[in-house]
């Protein structure tokens, strides 16, 4: 070991110079290597937070479509069936208004059961958009091959789209 002071070699054991009695530094113990200590993963907690983060996220946007404004389609439908006697065929006229009770305007989609007197039928037809709080008339027809007019019937439903 070099003496920092006046520059003599010493062997490592000694303390001080063997020339000019100063002490010598001293070389740092060499500590084994330590693993490095392994990383806790909170693998729970982790998959609690994504859990509730999703449970808040759902019940945000449940309360969004809960009180969002809506469209609230309903009818007052009256129907007609004439017969044109001469094929025993005829018409039928489903007319009337739908009525928007909702606050957002929209549309959807009536669903027709008409019954010629001798078998049933099922038609979708569209109601157009409806103002919020308004109604537009709504007409359809539909020529049915044979019919007897006095036993018609029409059944509808209304599906807001």
């Amino acid at each position: 070991m070099k003496c920092l002071n006046c520059g003599t070699e010493n062997p490592e054991e000694m303390k001080f110079c063997g020339n000019c009695g100063r002490t010598l530094p001293q070389p740092l113990p060499v500590q084994p290597m330590q693993p490095m200590p392994k990383r806790e993963t909170h693998t729970a907690l982790i998959i609690a937070v994504v859990v509730v983060a999703v449970v808040v996220i759902v019940a945000v946007i449940a309360l969004i479509l809960i009180t969002a404004p809506k469209a609230d389609l309903r009818a007052d439908l009256l129907y007609s069936a004439e017969n044109d006697w001469l094929g025993s065929g005829g018409t039928i006229e489903v007319y009337g208004m739908i009525y928007n009770y909702g606050d957002k305007m929209g549309g959807g989609t009536v669903y027709l059961h008409v019954y010629d007197g001798y078998a049933w039928h099922d038609y979708e037809v569209p109601t157009g958009v409806v103002p919020a709080n308004g109604s537009e008339y709504f007409y359809w027809d539909g020529y049915f091959d044979p019919m007897d007019d006095s036993s018609c019937e029409v059944e509808y439903s209304i599906e807001t789209g």
